[in-house]
């Protein structure tokens, strides 16, 4: 990534389409990109501190997560079609990273219980479901 002092590529899908974040030597923060037929685009979840895209389906839907600058959490999201929606497991708002969407959409990641727990089920894939705040993963 051009400005970049650190570039970390997370995710590619059938076509090439990377994604990733970097570190730039000209703002703060984190921020993502997508590396699609040689041209980068920035990918910033809206007033986020961070945002860190880690995978990509081949019609172009991206999971990651993101932190908020007020220490609000860490946060899933699925960028859709230009649209950012904050992926939250169900029950735990404080904990939620995405790491990968399948062909169908079935996004696959860890949560957070708040207490220090981390829960990692790679063989259990969690669902999107929609609600008035987003979506909530369910385990499936």
């Amino acid at each position: 990534m051009p400005a970049a002092s650190e570039t970390d590529p997370t995710g590619i899908n059938a076509a090439g389409d990377i994604v990733g974040y970097y570190h730039s030597t000209t703002t703060s923060g984190v921020h993502g990109f997508l590396l699609t037929h040689g041209a980068f685009t920035t990918i910033d979840f809206p007033a986020a501190f961070r945002t860190l895209p880690t995978g990509i389906h081949a019609a172009g839907d991206i999971v990651g997560f993101y932190s908020g600058s007020n220490n609000s959490g860490v946060h899933g999201f699925l960028l859709s079609h230009g649209a950012f929606t904050t992926i939250n497991f169900a029950g735990v708002s404080s904990y939620t990273e995405a790491f990968g969407i399948n062909p169908v959409g079935d996004i696959v990641g860890i949560y957070g219980t708040g207490t220090g727990q981390i829960s990692i089920d790679p063989g259990c894939p969690i669902r999107s479901k929609p609600s008035p705040r987003g979506l909530t993963l369910q385990a499936i």
